[in-house]
């Protein structure tokens, strides 16, 4: 039997023979092993970057957001239009008689009608009908409903672990920033397409919403809190570069100019106060009664005109830094006139038809956080679908936050808004939202499936018509299951929130049977290649074959030399697919690291800006599984042509060559 020392020198003896033909297989095969390679191991450089990245982010937690409503939308049966015309008949006699003593006109036909209808459409109820209204409130409130604490115990039995509190506050009025503490009364909008960054700013008072303090570790500011007379903010970085007069950085800025920025808005943003006017309805519109009026009057002053009338009472405007309602500086009623406005004052409340009172508010906002969501990082389709895809946030407006950073300011805030809402009716759907957080993604996606229910309705972020009646349809499956949250006339449905954390999970599950296919793949490809150079080398060494058996070299002492001379060829292009893939995977992470890490740290925020993305990193894990598939692909080819080889005759072969 042949030494293994002798089988390494006769098998190094055939690598000098055939050169070219050896370099073009290690070459072609290692490049296949090269490529697979570098892409595993960028992968693994990126999952463990983005890891980095993810420390205190919201990308690193499973979080659904769930939202029921139940909109007012019974059905206005025929007993509940009898039950409606007769107090419309009643309520008709009443408002009569008190019209009488009071000495006030009334005209009953001046009450809208309980039902009405469109040419060829059947009649449904009148949303302007105040008995209307009352009715569908009553008739809603003695459905079953859907408490909070039973949607957290269901989210429970599908293994949520933690439940935060989120709702959305929409001013029934409006939240006017005051720059540098003064209001503004010109009614002049910007008419440009472009909006500019201050603009854009004013427009997020419209909705803010509210969210559970401790989900909001990665928005937070160092050291920023808000006195108890501020309300505590989180913006967006684009509006902090607007309340500090900052230029907005060109989208071809250099990652270094970026990261800048983010540390100066970071440092500064802490420090921002700003003010706004928060005014209902009635506030505007007497805003807007008074302006008018001193615009009359000053235009009576240049052109007197015949057809000037002053007006009951003569209004001030307030001072700009106030936020104050109108004052009245001359009342020209007669004492008739005072009379008969208190009578119908008194007919309005006594009816529930009363207006509300003028509401206006001053209300000082401190920026406690930022988070994404407005600089854009230099745009390229790599930075564009990073920024897209590990973008964490979890509102699209500003965020207050609930908990321990709660001042009495953001209470009052709160509760003016509430309550203005309450006194405009605008309370005509019940709706409860919550986010839970699951500790595995798989039973966030199953709950993900359960928590979808409704009549007539897949569920969604728009608005509900109040008066809309549901189409009869046979419940799902997933309704009939899940009873305690598919209640009748609920929309009910959960969707992932914060982060894509269940998208990237789901990316990587489907990625890993690719991954273990193109293993497979490149394999037998490998193999096939290796397989034909083998063959070939035999083939051309039947002679020496023979002459070695003639020699008393057995068939295992042939079969030894060649797959000695496999495993060397293996091993060089495991060593050449090895250096070339980490020759490539260098040259990426030089190419594109700083640029996906400036995507990142805007996308992403991270607590610290020091954080890095890498491709390059040393797995060996990856350089084995590569190692061992080009050795298992190299026994693989050599096996059919030794077996081959070892039942040929070394006479014949003689003869032959």
């Amino acid at each position: 039997m042949l030494r293994i020392t002798d089988s390494l020198r006769l098998a190094g003896t055939k690598l000098r023979v055939r050169r070219i033909r050896l370099s073009i297989t290690v070459v072609v095969s290692g490049l296949l092993f090269a490529a697979l390679l570098a892409g595993l191991t960028m992968l693994m450089g990126a999952q463990r970057s983005i890891e980095e990245f993810d420390r205190g982010s919201l990308n690193s937690r499973y979080l659904v957001a769930q939202t029921a409503i139940r909109p007012n939308n019974i059905e206005f049966t025929s007993n509940l239009t009898a039950r409606a015309e007769a107090e419309r008949t009643q309520m008709i006699k009443d408002k009569q008689a008190l019209a009488a003593r009071l000495g006030l006109p009334y005209d009953p036909k001046s009450e809208p009608p309980i039902m009405q209808s469109f040419p060829d459409s059947p009649p449904y109820p009148n949303s302007q009908s105040v008995i209307v209204q009352r009715l569908i409130r009553q008739e809603t409130a003695k459905l079953p409903r859907l408490t909070a604490a039973a949607q957290w115990q269901f989210a429970r039995t599908h293994g949520a672990v933690r439940q935060f509190s989120i709702q959305s506050i929409a001013a029934n009025g409006m939240l006017n920033y005051m720059e540098r503490g003064i209001e503004s009364f010109d009614d002049k909008r910007q008419q440009n397409n472009q909006p500019t960054p201050l603009e854009e700013f004013k427009q997020q008072f419209g909705s803010i919403t509210t969210i559970d303090q401790s989900l909001l570790g990665g928005y937070l500011l160092a050291n920023a809190n808000a006195k108890p007379s501020e309300i505590p903010l989180i913006i967006r970085y684009q509006d902090a570069e607007a309340l500090l007069g900052l230029k907005p950085l060109d989208k071809n800025a250099s990652n270094d100019t970026q990261l800048a920025r983010l540390k100066e808005l970071r440092q500064k943003a802490g420090q921002l106060t700003f003010s706004a006017c928060y005014r209902n309805p009635a506030s505007q519109e007497l805003l807007q009664t008074a302006k008018q009026q001193i615009q009359a009057a000053a235009n009576q002053a240049k052109k007197p005109s015949a057809d000037y009338v002053k007006p009951d009472r003569e209004y001030a405007m307030p001072s700009a830094d106030s936020c104050a309602a109108p004052t009245v500086i001359k009342d020209n009623r007669s004492a008739e006139a005072k009379r008969t406005e208190a009578n119908q004052h008194q007919f309005d409340q006594t009816f529930g038809s009363a207006q509300p009172e003028p509401a206006q508010a001053k209300f000082t906002f401190r920026v406690v956080g930022l988070m994404p969501d407005g600089i854009e990082a230099a745009q390229s389709d790599i930075g564009s679908f990073l920024q897209q895809f590990l973008s964490a946030r979890l509102s699209y407006t500003w965020i207050m936050p609930r908990g321990s950073m709660t001042t009495a300011a953001q209470t009052a805030l709160e509760s003016t808004i509430q309550t203005a809402n309450n006194d405009q009716g605008n309370a005509n759907r019940e709706e409860t939202l919550a986010i839970y957080e699951f500790s595995d993604p798989n039973k966030a996606r199953s709950y993900l499936a359960a928590a979808s229910c409704g009549e007539g309705n897949s569920g969604g972020t728009g608005g509900t018509d109040l008066f809309a009646q549901p189409e009869p349809i046979e419940a799902s499956k997933t309704q009939k299951s899940n009873k305690s949250i598919c209640l009748p006339r609920y929309v009910v449905f959960a969707s992932p929130t914060g982060s894509n954390s269940l998208v990237n999970y789901d990316a990587m599950e489907r990625l890993k049977p690719i991954i273990m296919w193109t293993f497979i793949g490149v394999t037998i490809i490998a193999a096939f290649i290796l397989l034909i150079i083998i063959s070939r080398t035999i083939a051309d060494s039947r002679k020496e074959s023979a002459v070695f058996r003639a020699l008393g070299a057995t068939r295992l002492d042939i079969s030894q030399i060649y797959f000695v001379y496999t495993m060397i060829v293996a091993l060089l292009t495991a060593l050449f697919s090895i250096a070339a893939g980490l020759i490539v995977v260098y040259i990426a992470d030089n190419l594109l690291a700083s640029q996906i890490t400036a995507t990142l740290r805007i996308a992403m925020t991270p607590k610290d800006l020091a954080t890095t993305f890498h491709f390059w990193t040393i797995d060996w894990i990856v350089i084995g599984a590569v190692a061992l598939s080009i050795i298992a692909a190299a026994v693989l080819a050599c096996l059919i042509p030794l077996i081959r080889n070892t039942r040929r005759n070394p006479i014949k072969d003689m003869r032959d060559e």
